[in-house]
Order: C-alpha cells, then sequence, then structure tokens
C-alpha cells in the first residue's frame, strides 16, 4: 500500500474504530499483528508493517503457540485499552493510534506508531514521546530505536503534497525521459504501481494525466473500491479495465482479498519450494541407490568365474601354502597354467569356500537385485517427472509427492515405538455425534471425513480444536446441541478458563483449505457466531 491508499483505508476505518476497546493483540507472523477491537461490534485490524499493510479484515488467521515478547508487551500496556484517536500526517506512510488505559484510578496515554515502510518497516510503542519497545531494534535513518530514548518520526521527505500538485508540473513530469518514476519521486503517497497507472490511463482513455490524478484524489474520502483477480491487486478507485474488477462493499473487503490471495500465493510458492528441494533430494537418493544395484548385478553376473575360480583351487590344494598371494596353477577345465590369486591370511581350503559362498549369494541375489533395479528407475522416472512440473509452475501427481514424501514420514531411527495418534473426542449429544480433534492434523482429517452439510465450531481468533456435529440423517440440529458443541469448541482452545469466548460456526462445505496452507488452517466463506459464558453454560447469540 502506497501512502494515498493508507489515507484511504485509515479515514474508511475511522469511524468504526476510534473509541474501541482493544479485546486482545495476536501475532501472525514475525511481522503481522492483529487488533481485535470491540466498539458496538468486534473488528479485527490488520498491521504488517513490512508489508505496508493496514485493514479491517475478516479472515481468522493463525497465531503462534507461543507469542513472541514484544507481542506479550503489547498486550501488556494495550490490552483493554481505548482507541481515542488514530492519526495519518499527510500522505506518509505512517499511522499512529493514541490509546488510553485506565488503571485503578490512574489514566495512561501510550503511542502505537506503525511505519509502514516495506522492508524497512517497524511498531513502536511509546509514552510521553519516549520509546517503550519497538519490533525491530536498529538505526533506520541514523535514528536510536531502543528501550528509554526518545521516539524520533521519519525524516520529511522533499516532496510535492498531492493536492498541491498543478497541472503544470504534471506536464513536466510527463516530459521527463521517465514519468513514472518521475512522478513516483517527486510527489508524496504515490508508488510506482500508481504512478505507472496514471501515467498510461491518460494516454488510454484520452483523459488528461491531471485529471485522472484528481480524480484518483478525491475518491480518498470517498473510496470506489475494487479487486482484481488477475492482478491480486485492490484499489479504492476503479482502474482502466474496469470489466476485469470485482466492486467490494469497503475497500478493507477488497485488501482483505488481496491479502488472503497474496498470502495463498506466498503459501505455495514456500511450500512448492520445499517440495522441489525434497524432489532433488530425493532424486540424487535413488539414483546413488540405483548406482550401487547396478554395481551389485555387474558383480553377480561374475558369479560363475568366482566358482571356477573355487573349483581351481580344490583340484590343487596339495601344491598350494597358506600365506601365499597367488599361485601358478593348472586349470582343469582348460588344462592350462593360469596364475590364481589367493588370500595369504586364511587356508586356500577355507578361501575357496568362501568364493563358493559368495557365489552362491550372487545367484540367489540377481532376480531380487534385477527387480530392485527396475522400481528404482520407476521411481527415478516418477521423480524427475514431478520435479519437472513444479519447475514449470504445474502440481507434480500424487503418486509423486507421496514418493517423495515417503522417507520423511517414516519414522527416526533409534526411535523403536512409533507415536500413535489417538482418536478424536467423541460425544453423544441428544443422539448427535460430536468429535472434537486433539491436534492440527487430527482437526484436517475431521473435515476431510465430515460431511457438507455437518457443522463445524471453532473459537474465533484463538488456537484451539475443531468441532464437527455429524448431521447423519437428520435434518435439523437443536440449539441446545449447537450450544454444546460450541462450549466444547470454547473449552478445548487457548482461551480464558473463565469468562465469554466466541465460537464460529458454519457447515463443513463453507469451509477451504488453502493449498500449501498448514495443518489446522481453513478459510471460512461465511460463519455465524455464538458467545459462551464459560463460568456459566448457557450461551447466546
Amino acid at each position: 500500500m502506497d501512502g494515498i491508499a493508507i489515507a484511504a483505508a485509515i479515514r474508511e476505518m475511522r469511524p468504526t474504530v476510534i473509541n474501541g476497546l482493544i479485546k486482545q493483540i495476536a501475532q501472525t507472523d514475525a511481522d503481522g499483528f492483529v487488533l481485535y477491537i470491540y466498539a458496538g461490534i468486534e473488528q479485527r485490524l490488520l498491521l504488517i508493517p513490512r508489508q505496508a499493510r493496514i485493514h479491517l479484515t475478516r479472515h481468522s488467521l493463525p497465531h503462534p503457540t507461543a507469542p513472541s515478547p514484544f507481542c506479550m508487551l503489547l498486550r501488556k500496556y494495550l490490552r483493554h485499552g481505548r482507541i481515542i484517536d488514530m492519526m495519518h500526517e499527510g500522505y506518509e506512510r505512517v499511522v499512529r493510534f493514541v490509546i488510553t488505559r485506565k488503571i485503578g484510578s490512574d489514566i495512561f496515554t501510550y503511542q502505537l506508531v506503525g511505519e509502514l515502510l516495506g522492508n524497512n518497516g517497524n511498531l513502536i510503542l511509546l509514552r510521553d514521546g519516549e520509546i517503550i519497545d519497538a519490533l525491530y531494534h536498529r538505526l533506520a535513518g541514523k535514528r536510536p530505536i531502543a528501550p528509554g530514548k526518545c521516539y524520533l518520526p521519519l525524516p520529511a521527505q522533499v516532496k510535492i503534497e498531492p493536492n498541491r500538485l498543478t497541472s503544470k508540473e504534471i506536464e513536466k513530469i510527463i516530459d521527463s525521459g521517465d514519468p513514472t518514476r518521475t512522478l513516483a519521486a517527486r510527489v508524496a503517497g504515490i508508488d510506482k504501481r500508481t504512478a505507472h497507472y496514471i501515467i498510461t490511463a491518460g494516454n488510454r482513455e484520452g483523459e488528461s494525466t491531471f485529471a485522472i490524478f484528481q480524480r484518483i484524489l478525491s475518491q480518498v474520502d470517498s473510496p470506489a473500491p475494487f479487486y482484481y483477480p488477475t492482478d491480486t491487486r485492490a484499489s479504492f478507485f476503479p482502474l482502466i479495465k474496469k470489466e476485469e474488477g470485482e466492486k467490494t462493499v469497503t475497500f478493507a473487503a477488497a485488501l482483505d482479498r488481496e491479502y488472503a490471495a497474496q498470502e495463498k500465493t506466498a503459501q505455495e510458492e514456500d511450500h512448492n519450494a520445499k517440495l522441489t528441494s525434497l524432489f532433488t533430494a530425493e532424486l540424487k537418493r535413488y539414483r546413488r541407490a540405483t548406482e550401487k544395484v547396478e554395481r551389485w548385478v555387474a558383480e553377480a553376473m561374475q558369479a560363475d568365474l568366482l566358482r571356477r575360480r573355487a573349483d581351481v583351487i580344490m583340484a590343487n590344494l596339495h601344491q598350494l601354502k597358506r600365506g601365499s598371494t597367488h599361485a601358478i596353477i593348472v586349470d582343469p577345465y582348460s588344462g592350462k597354467e593360469r596364475e590364481i590369486k589367493l588370500d595369504p591370511k586364511v587356508q586356500p581350503v577355507d578361501y575357496a569356500q568362501r568364493l563358493y559362498l559368495r557365489a552362491r549369494k550372487l545367484q540367489r541375489g540377481i532376480t531380487t537385485a534385477r527387480r530392485r533395479l527396475d522400481d528404482l528407475k520407476q521411481k527415478i522416472v516418477l521423480l524427475k517427472a514431478g520435479l519437472a512440473r513444479l519447475r514449470a509452475g504445474d502440481w507434480p501427481s500424487d503418486e509423486a509427492v507421496s514418493l517423495a514424501e515417503e522417507r520423511r514420514q517414516r519414522p527416526r531411527r533409534g526411535h523403536n515405538r512409533e507415536r500413535r495418534e489417538t482418536a478424536p473426542r467423541v460425544y453423544n449429544i441428544a443422539g448427535f455425534i460430536v468429535r472434537v480433534g486433539k491436534s492440527a492434523v487430527q482437526n484436517d482429517r475431521l473435515i476431510r471425513q465430515a460431511a457438507p452439510d455437518d457443522l463445524w465450531f471453532h473459537a474465533r481468533g484463538l488456537p484451539g480444536s475443531h468441532v464437527i456435529i455429524s448431521r447423519g440423517d437428520k435434518r435439523d440440529i437443536p440449539d441446545a446441541v449447537i450450544k454444546a458443541a460450541a462450549r466444547l469448541a470454547a473449552r478445548h482452545s487457548q482461551a480464558q478458563q473463565t469468562g465469554k469466548v466466541e465460537v464460529s460456526y458454519t457447515k463443513v462445505k463453507y469451509l477451504r483449505k488453502p493449498k500449501g496452507a498448514p495443518p489446522g488452517l481453513v478459510i471460512l466463506s461465511q460463519e455465524d457466531t455464538l458467545i459462551v459464558e464459560l463460568s456459566n453454560p448457557a450461551c447466546t447469540s
């Protein structure tokens, strides 16, 4: 998001966020945070400094099992605090949240500064202008970012404010050698992607570049949001290719779809990279195994020669002595003299018996070895085809993936007892079977085994078990059963043991498992919610 997109997002969310109470703070990954805000309705504010991203989200994002120290610090100071202001100065990519928190009779005021600068982004917690702590400790633009230091704002950029840009200045920019780069460099709040659109739109629509720029700027306060699936792009104004876009109710909804698509792509790319590495390693291993078996087969083809050498030794034992490394003796098959290699450490008769034994083993194993060699070569072909599909951007066959992951799924050497996963918890509630998962992998399995119209439950915004009510041949599930299942989902989550817990529930057919997503992660296309009071068995919608 560039400066004007951040301005549009903030102006849209201000009415629903200001005076909101921060109920919880969660960390989605190393850089992302979600603020659960209640202001009449629950809102989830997604803040990712190093992606220059800030908007409301409806997604239930995964949280690390153990929150980072900075996340725990934010909870300590800001949880149960109230957002009294959200400031975005000009069109810079810096956002300030002013949060007050009452402890006893005292009221403390904090500022949470989001520097949404992409790779140099940061999140900084302040009190009275002093840094309490920051997500990243580093010198950014020679600024000290460390606890106890005074916070120094980012140096002001020498750029033209968008609302002060004139048509003459636009004409100068167009006449420059690289208007896209020049527009992004000279005008605040504009990145190269927006600049490219402004410059090219005038050429394609016949409208002046200045008029297009003014129209875009006017929509910061009154967005006309669109999401463009082909480009995975959210915009608060319609682009030239309007027919390819999908209009959304809010800019936040468009940004949310953009984020989900980008996360899905990133997860798929990460999964594909790991799978490519796994395919490459397994291919090398199977090639080494093939070379080893080929050497064994080549040696097995010499079994007759070993047996013949043993016969020659046995026929000439009378003239052979221990300690000799070789001897020239008569070959009973040809009647000619030949040189025979011996083992000086053993008696010639024992050496001959060893040769006979080796020849028998080779003869017995050659059929199995050839079968093994054919199997290895088939697996190499399968892995090569899978690797080629991965590198071409396609998905390999399930057979190839299973083969690549087969070794990784075997129990480690030295572990005599395999870990056996226990069955899910099963309850019979008023004749309905309710299953509660015990692990992320088991949660996924419950969803795969469920019928499309079965009901799924999960504590909203919290790590925990998936709960499934099997509908069976019954059309309606009583409210009492639904409330009991919601209570199970709340109880088997990381919610506090007392208090209110919000539980999402929906039909299994409205769940989607993103390709390459970690175990336990699903996306809901629609949901209902229940509020469960853990200290009281009653729950209300």
